[in-house]
């Protein structure tokens, strides 16, 4: 596709944080540990010295807030960590330590790039390598660009990190830090251990509707989040899903990339082409980028569960194979490659896919309500 241009780039108004419930949960046990602090050293200071209880009373809360910020937040960060499981450790050499990770050397291994060594390259795209950083005994991730070679990267670049600091949301991956070291520019993530949902479809397709309907919800979380926040990710597709299992195997779904997100506060950037993935744009995405919309994103999401349903793309060849397809065809039946798909789940999807941003679902999560109420359990109770 052709390239992004942009003239300036205002920053986003500032919006304070969602405050939640893990906040809560956070900010009482800080205030228990607070508590703490002064009756254990009343009581010490009946027993012993001041100058032996302070020091001791010191070291211990120093301890126990050191445990409880490793595990609500990685590292210093403006806001409190929104994941609902616990933070990746370092693999150990013994295997003890359960983890996906597979070992590739990438061309900036070893080197240390905004205090952070890079160690394992476990990502790479056209603008872009993401390496694994040990902090503290949790791993992070490190996505860095080479501005020196493309420059032009910069300014995408930086609007993709403002937008995912903007974006606070539990199925959103976190940054946590960013910055320019020499000719790199870094932004320092979350690890999720885990696949993405692309290598997951072509391992596991078709995919039982009841765990589709999981990762939707997920998504539509997320992507209806975003919209609410007036930017639209332009980009949606299954590389850039992230999924992980929690204790009890249930998957949980992460957006990632907001490389070529867009927002109404962007009034500035002017586009001499397309940009995204062309699988999975709509048509309105490929004929004019500056008019996308949020149904846009669902007509992504659409292909994104035509894919899930049946392993395949609605649309497949050539780029301009793919694009007429888009533009012109009409949405190919589910039902013809997996005949196993309910008639009601087939329709949501084409509906999500009509060539109008009109006739599609207006939100991702009305798309996923129609597929959830399709559930056999849902069918039951309905009866």
């Amino acid at each position: 596709m052709s390239q992004e241009t942009i003239t300036t780039l205002p920053p986003f108004p500032e919006k304070p944080p969602r405050f939640t419930r893990r906040d809560a949960v956070a900010l009482a046990l800080a205030a228990v540990i607070v508590a703490a602090f002064w009756g254990v050293y009343a009581l010490l200071a009946l027993l012993v010295p001041s100058a032996v209880a302070a020091p001791l009373v010191i070291a211990g809360t120093a301890a126990g807030f050191g445990r409880l910020h490793r595990r609500a937040n990685l590292f210093v960060a403006p806001y409190f960590s929104r994941r609902t499981t616990k933070p990746t450790d370092v693999p150990e050499a013994n295997g003890d330590t359960a983890s996906r990770l597979i070992w590739q050397r990438g061309g900036l291994t070893g080197k240390e790039i905004g205090g952070f060594t890079l160690t394992n390259m476990v990502g790479k795209g056209g603008m872009s390598e993401i390496y694994t950083a040990e902090s503290g005994g949790l791993l992070l991730a490190i996505k860095v660009v080479d501005v020196k070679t493309a420059p032009e990267l910069l300014m995408r670049f930086q609007r993709e990190i403002t937008t995912l600091e903007r974006a606070k949301h539990p199925n959103i991956v976190q940054v946590f830090d960013s910055g320019v070291d020499d000719d790199y520019a870094y932004m320092v993530m979350e690890y999720i251990d885990g696949i993405d949902l692309k290598s997951h479809i072509v391992e596991n397709s078709p995919l039982p509707l009841e765990e589709i309907v999981v990762i939707l919800r997920d998504i539509a979380a997320a992507v209806d989040y975003i919209h609410s926040l007036d930017i639209i990710h332009r980009d949606l597709k299954p590389g850039n899903i992230m999924l992980f299992w929690d204790s009890r195997n249930q998957v949980h779904a992460t957006l990632l990339d907001f490389g070529v997100a867009t927002s109404k506060a962007l009034t500035v950037i002017t586009l001499e082409g397309t940009v995204g993935t062309i699988e999975y744009m709509s048509p309105e995405q490929i004929l004019d980028a500056p008019l996308v919309q949020p149904t846009s994103d669902v007509y992504a999401v659409g292909v994104m569960a035509y894919n899930m349903l049946t392993g395949e793309l609605p649309y497949d060849g050539n780029m301009a194979a793919i694009m007429f397809g888009h533009l012109h065809n009409p949405v190919p039946d589910p039902r013809a490659i997996n005949i196993d798909i309910d008639d009601d789940v087939a329709e949501a999807v084409m509906k999500a896919m009509a060539k109008e941003p009109e006739q599609r679902y207006p939100n991702m999560t009305a798309f996923v309500n129609v597929l959830a109420a399709t559930l056999p359990a849902s069918r039951a109770k309905a009866s």
